[in-house]
């Protein structure tokens, strides 16, 4: 496929179907007549044009006959008529007019042939010799006006062409043809008989002159008047008399004499044609004869030395067939060994044209047999090779091989360029190797994806997450998390793996090392790990060993648990002087949860309340507390408050620490008065909310 300008580009040749649908109906009549014999000139007898449905072929363009030119399909077929040669009339030399005045009588053109005094002049001396008529060329079609045709012309209904018959008055149309077709038969001025015409004053007459204007042949149609009716003359109405099959019979010969004379014409043209290039073949083969008798003397002188050097070229003829054959056997194994490979090849020569290409090639480079020996830069590519240009350049000059990673939406290839040189390092050019690696980066992509999805999912971690090879030396992945933990970035420590362990603390060392086993598959070991600036922090490494492929890694985590470390601390710490107050015999103490039930008690609250320890656990506080209303029994004057109410304000938060003097009742209905403490416990251990402080005695009753 290629480009092709149908106005300015040479023609096909012998074509079976043209195919041109609603392109004519963009250009000017002129470019359409144009094209059209260009199709014409191309298309072989009997081929087929095809049309879109708003165009047609003009009669003006000969050598087509319609098929179904009225339908939808616009078919024309090509006649037999012989081609006409084409020639672009622009192309031409259009000579200025001078005056005889020679070089200083020239006049000035302005971008026209003929400059338009003379065409003023020329229309005025036409007007003032010449009576009205009408200007028709070789198809009897209007070019010029001359005067006043009113009278002799009408507007005919429906559309209008530029035939003359189409709107010369029906009166005239009869003997206007057979005049036209006289003078383009002979070539000779023809003139009618009178003719009356009904809103005419006196017969007329009409008379065709040829005119000959360059290549052009024309015809002069003149109305001339007569000054009176001649005897014998035809009445007014008589031409209009003629019966229609006259008519009709006439129009039939015009039409076979015009198809004969156009056929005529073609023929003349090409055999004035062929015959200048016959004169033009005699001259040269007659120069060439001379030539060849000149030629034939020194052959013969020179036939002696060539069968002199006949015996030494039919040696060295040996010589380069059995070459040839070698070399045709290393062609044929160079072909199978590039057509066995996977890998496309090309190679180019020190100028950047390429000189051989494997078929493989043609998936990036966009390459045909006919480009060998043009520049690959040319050449369209499947893929970008934004940097092939400069890449090239460079390995030309330093013989080094330099790689280009091109891909697109669909395909990958790496492309490797490399020095081709002779054995003494004489570089020649370059080859080109391309290698399909869609599989590899599809791969590498979706590692990466995983990769950095991995890496989000640790950073949002609160652990650090660590990857090593089975020998622990040497590590492969580590997350952000480890430089709050340690200190290092991830990138310090892949580089330089031993700063972990030499990071433990040394008394933990031998303990890490025994937990550190593969053939457990797992463990978990608590150590402590001094940072990058001297702080101690209390880590738990959790590891596992897993296979990847053939081999296998080491994954694992590492926590800091400094914080967790000193609240277990202190919660023992709490726990030990709990249990201390537990056992005092000098304080009652007990612990509700949030449901107000009892969770713990010492030995004190139990003998207060009546209840053994394990009896009063899930005991409900209202089971021992007495109610306002029973609290008078304890002693005359005696009015406590309610303990329910305070462990409420306790438990909503109203207040951090709650003393009230109240009334407690033991199992056996006793009502003893007493001060307590109520204390929330906001971190609380075991399920205990509320820590009850009781204390009686001289300060309960006072």
């Amino acid at each position: 496929f290629a480009r092709h300008n149908l106005c300015e580009d040479p023609p096909f040749a012998n074509l079976d179907l043209i195919s041109c649908r609603n392109t004519l109906i963009y250009l000017t009549p002129s470019l359409q007549e144009r094209v059209l014999d260009l199709f014409a000139f191309a298309l072989r007898p009997g081929g087929l044009l095809f049309l879109g449905n708003s165009e047609t072929v003009s009669r003006h363009i000969h050598g087509f006959s319609a098929i179904n030119a009225a339908g939808s399909q616009r078919l024309f077929l090509r006649s037999q008529a012989p081609r006409r040669m084409l020639a672009s009339v622009s192309s031409l030399p259009v000579p200025s007019p001078q005056r005889p005045g020679g070089p200083r009588g020239r006049m000035a053109d302005s971008g026209s042939s003929v400059p338009e005094q003379y065409v003023a002049l020329l229309e005025a001396l036409v007007r003032q010799l010449s009576t009205a008529g009408l200007v028709l060329d070789h198809n009897h079609e209007l070019v010029q006006v001359i005067g006043d045709v009113s009278p002799y012309c009408r507007l005919p209904a429906g559309q209008m062409t530029a035939l003359a018959s189409a709107f010369l008055r029906p009166e005239l149309q009869a003997e206007a043809r057979v005049l036209l077709l006289l003078v383009r038969a002979d070539r000779i001025r023809a003139s009618s008989r009178p003719i009356q015409l009904d809103d005419l004053d006196g017969p007329i007459r009409l008379s065709a002159t040829p005119l000959q204007v360059g290549d052009r042949s024309l015809t002069l149609l003149c109305f001339e008047k007569q000054a009176e009716a001649i005897d014998g003359a035809p009445q007014t109405g008589e031409s209009g008399a003629r019966d229609s099959a006259f008519g009709r019979e006439i129009e039939r010969l015009e039409k076979e004499l015009l198809s004969s004379q156009n056929s005529l014409q073609h023929s003349f043209r090409e055999l004035e044609q062929a015959n200048e290039e016959l004169e033009a073949s005699s001259e040269e083969l007659q120069a060439s004869s001379e030539e060849l008798q000149a030629s034939n003397e020194e052959l013969e002188a020179s036939n002696e030395e060539l069968q002199a050097t006949n015996e030494e070229l039919a040696t060295l003829n040996q010589q380069l067939r059995t070459r040839g054959d070698q070399m045709e056997r290393l062609n044929i194994d160079l072909e199978n060994i590039q057509a066995s490979l996977s890998q496309g090849m090309v190679i180019l020569d020190r100028n950047l044209r390429v000189t051989r290409f494997s078929p493989l090639a043609v998936r990036v480079f966009g390459l045909v047999p006919s480009d060998i020996g043009q520049p690959l830069i040319g050449v369209p590519t499947t893929v970008p090779l934004l940097e092939l240009r400069q890449t090239l350049l460079e390995v030309l000059e330093s013989g080094q091989r330099q790689s280009i990673e091109a891909s697109s939406e669909e395909v990958s290839y790496l492309v490797q360029v490399m020095p081709y040189q002779e054995r003494d390092g004489k570089r020649l050019g370059v080859i080109i190797s391309l290698t399909d690696v869609s599989e590899l980066v599809e791969l590498r992509r979706a590692a990466e994806a995983a990769l950095s999805e991995f890496t989000c999912l640790t950073v949002a971690l609160e652990v650090a997450v660590w990857k090593k090879d089975p020998s622990l030396q040497k590590l492969l992945f580590m997350s952000e998390r480890i430089r709050a933990i340690s200190g290092w970035t991830p990138a310090e420590l892949c580089q330089q793996p031993r700063l972990l362990d030499q990071a433990i603390a040394p008394a933990d060392r031998e303990a890490v090392a025994a937990a550190r086993q593969l053939e457990q598959g797992a463990w978990s070991v608590i150590y402590r790990l001094h940072s990058r600036d001297g702080r101690e922090h209390w880590v738990q490494e959790a590891a596992k060993v897993l296979q990847e492929g053939c081999d296998h890694v080491v994954v694992g985590t590492l926590t800091d648990i400094t914080e967790l470390r000193a609240l277990e601390e202190q919660a023992q710490q709490l726990a030990a002087i709990l249990e201390s107050l537990a056992h005092t015999s000098l304080l009652a103490m007990a612990g509700l949860d949030g449901y107000l039930k009892e969770v713990m008690a010492n030995a004190r609250f139990c003998a207060l309340v009546g209840f053994s320890p394990q009896a009063i656990v899930g005991l409900p506080a209202a089971s021992f507390a007495a109610r306002p209303a029973e609290q008078p029994a304890v002693g005359p004057g005696w009015q406590g408050e309610d303990l329910g109410a305070a462990l409420k304000t306790v438990l909503e938060g109203n207040d951090a620490v709650q003393r009230r003097l109240l009334a407690i009742r033991s199992r056996d209905g006793r009502f003893h008065p007493v001060e307590m403490e109520i204390l929330p416990v906001a971190h609380h251990a075991g399920g205990v909310r509320v820590l009850l402080l009781v204390q009686e005695g001289p300060t309960a009753s006072s």
